[in-house]
């Protein structure tokens, strides 16, 4: 059996749909602001107040993508 495989044009960053999502909640203890983009370059600003899971989230953005909180 054969398959017919579909070949995508390659797009440049002007074609291409953003695959970011920016979230912002506040409650009377937290103010919580979260901005991830799934095409970034691994760049991380993060103050979470505990240093492990800022450590851990610092992983996440370099290897996955960049995120601000």
């Amino acid at each position: 059996m054969k398959r017919k495989l579909s070949v995508r044009r390659n797009l440049n960053k002007a074609e291409m749909m953003p695959r970011t999502a920016t979230i912002h909640r506040k409650t009377n203890e937290t103010d919580i602001k979260v901005r991830l983009n799934l095409d970034g370059y691994g760049k991380a600003r993060i103050a979470t107040g505990i240093r492990f899971f800022d450590h851990m989230l610092e992983l996440v953005a370099r290897h996955g993508a960049s995120i601000w909180m």
